[in-house]
């Protein structure tokens, strides 16, 4: 199966329906058949970082997020001290971009498992050479 990484703005834009991104996202969704979606731990924690300021989000994240971890085409790479390592490695090595650390985590996870296709509008992606899917 092919293999595509979904980043928290497509997770947030999924959840809120009144995002920019939401529609694109949903159209998205619908073409993904046969897809494993890869995420990292560290994009459910964003994800529900950014849920707990709204509280009508705050359970259907967590609900969302529970789903997501027994769901048998996603494949969720839990976190390590080895792959905060790397991702704080891109970090520093990119000083010039705005990168965040889950941003050089998903970068590394999608660069160890040769996926190129990002369900992001994050342009971030799109610097390090990533197709993002949502633009």
């Amino acid at each position: 199966m092919r293999q595509v990484y979904a980043d928290t703005s497509y997770w947030i834009a999924l959840l809120n329906h009144t995002d920019h991104l939401h529609a694109a996202a949903v159209k998205k969704t619908r073409t993904l058949g046969g897809h494993v979606l890869v995420m990292s731990e560290a994009v459910l924690i964003e994800l529900l970082n950014y849920a707990s300021r709204v509280p009508e989000f705050r359970d259907l994240a967590a609900r969302k997020v529970r789903v997501a971890l027994e769901h048998p085409e996603m494949d969720i790479v839990p976190l390590s001290h080895e792959a905060f390592l790397d991702a704080l490695g891109l970090y520093e090595a990119r000083g010039d971009k705005e990168y965040s650390l889950t941003d050089c985590l998903s970068m590394k996870i999608m660069e160890d498992r040769g996926i190129t296709d990002v369900l992001t509008a994050d342009q971030h992606f799109a610097q390090a050479g990533f197709t993002a899917l949502l633009t």
